[in-house]
């Protein structure tokens, strides 16, 4: 367990998580054993197919709650340096890009790229699938208040704040993207 431990996940600890999205295998059993290993906690998907908006909320609420406590003085920078930028913004498109870069933000700050990796193909999937074009005219003003929430949260290293306030943003969000 140890090598492959410092092959496939260095670095891991107690405070890392796992999503598993899809039924574990006997070889994806294998790599769960090092989670297990490190004392960091599972993350099942409660439903019985992939959940491609539920599957964003548990990336997001956990990477809130990691970048409160692992954050660095100039990720706060650059979240509050998106949400300026994104309140500047009118077209959809461009909108959604830099709401993309906040929550891409969220994550590097949580300074685990395991779960940067994951949200990557996350948003990509949800932009190109899902968000509805017909969205209320406060939309974007509501997701720039959210973020400033996320966003303060993270600053003053409030773990269970940044987490709740994500998870009210996503719940904020949701039917956009259903």
């Amino acid at each position: 367990i140890t090598n492959h431990l410092a092959d496939l996940i260095p670095g891991a600890t107690e405070i890392d998580a796992s999503l598993v999205v899809a039924p574990l295998s006997h070889g994806a059993g294998i790599h769960q054993i090092n989670v297990v290993a490190r004392g960091a906690p599972t993350i099942l998907m409660p439903t019985e197919r992939f959940d491609i908006v539920e599957a964003w909320r548990l990336i997001e609420v956990e990477s809130a709650r990691l970048a409160a406590l692992r954050r660095q003085d100039h990720h706060v920078a650059a979240l509050f340096d998106a949400i300026e930028r994104e309140k500047a913004l009118r077209e959809r498109d461009s909108k959604f890009t830099q709401h993309v870069h906040f929550h891409l933000l969220v994550s590097q700050a949580t300074n685990n790229g395991l779960l940067t990796l994951m949200a990557q193909p996350t948003y990509k999937v949800l932009q190109n699938r899902f968000l509805r074009d017909d969205l209320a005219v406060d939309f974007w003003s509501v997701v720039d208040q959210d973020h400033e929430l996320i966003a303060k949260c993270i600053e003053e290293g409030d773990a269970e704040g940044a987490a709740l306030a994500m998870s009210d943003h996503l719940a904020n969000i949701r039917s956009s993207y259903e």
